[in-house]
């Protein structure tokens, strides 16, 4: 974040989000660490970004979807106020997939009541960083 105007990752990209918004370079830039993140550590089996049109199916290293978590995530909030020295944040949810392990997720595993949510939280990136996350232990087979 201290480094934006110094890298080229400050302004818009010209493009529309899923939401409508203007999306920043600093969207596209963090939308991509935190996929790349998830998906190099085969932690997740979907991930659905408000920077992407659709959600994202990850295939861990023997080629199946063999975790139970899909993530949705906003991968940088306000960073339209990046230049005025705001903080932003990211966002994130998680739900255990509905759909049987070892299978493609579908928008089912996604779209899911809030009642299901195992776990959700947000970053927030300012003159400190701080991560807050709540975890609700409904069964032992999350650790």
């Amino acid at each position: 974040m201290n480094k934006v105007g110094l890298v080229d990752i400050f302004g818009s990209v010209g493009e529309k989000n899923i939401q409508g918004e203007d999306q920043q370079k600093l969207d596209v830039y963090a939308n991509e660490i935190i996929i790349q993140t998830l998906i190099n550590r085969e932690i997740v089996c979907g991930i659905a970004s408000e920077e992407n049109d659709d959600f994202i199916t990850v295939q861990g290293s023997d080629n199946s979807n063999s975790s139970k978590y899909v993530v949705l995530m906003e991968p940088l909030d306000r960073s339209s106020n990046i230049d005025v020295n705001v903080s932003v944040g990211t966002i994130f949810s998680v739900y255990r997939r509905i759909t049987p392990v070892r299978t493609p997720v579908t928008l089912e595993d996604f779209l899911q009541p809030r009642i299901n949510q195992v776990a959700a939280g947000y970053v927030i990136y300012g003159t400190s960083t701080m991560l807050v996350y709540l975890l609700a232990m409904v069964s032992m087979d999350l650790l």
